[in-house]
């Protein structure tokens, strides 16, 4: 489920993701989005949208998340500039998902920000934890990441 608030801002085009994997998760919902507009605030950028996967007991493919495969193919399209997401954990739950989806964002030039690891994939620090998790994924016989 999209949903997409006024398109009219300035700065960053900012959307967010919220997801909702199990069923005592389906009142953070709300305060999923509590965070995300909140920080947004604090920054000075408007959320645009937010891409929700409310599916309790899904795993981490892509045709599993379809609010989040929608998010990566606007981002291939350049549609907005960051993604901000209450957690990494709700952004991906394994190593190589999360690899795969932060190197679609990357080629994109798309940014990443969780709350509450206060991870941007942009920054400088960003790129070098991308940079390890790719190593990392490496080494441990994961899909290359590219």
């Amino acid at each position: 489920m999209i949903q997409i608030n006024n398109m009219g801002g300035q700065g960053n085009l900012v959307v967010g993701y919220i997801r909702i994997s199990t069923e005592s998760q389906l009142d953070s919902l709300d305060s999923q989005r509590s965070q995300l507009e909140d920080w947004c605030q604090k920054h000075g950028h408007e959320l645009l949208a937010c891409y929700i996967d409310e599916v309790p007991g899904i795993s981490d493919t892509g045709s599993e998340l379809p609010s989040r495969s929608a998010l990566l193919t606007d981002a291939r399209c350049h549609k907005f500039d960051s993604v901000v997401v209450a957690s990494l954990d709700c952004w991906a739950r394994s190593g190589e998902d999360q690899c795969r989806t932060f190197t679609t964002l990357n080629q994109a030039r798309v940014g990443l920000t969780s709350i509450r690891e206060g991870f941007n994939l942009h920054s400088p620090a960003g790129q070098l934890m991308f940079a390890m998790m790719e190593s990392l994924d490496q080494i441990l016989g994961g899909e290359e990441c590219e």
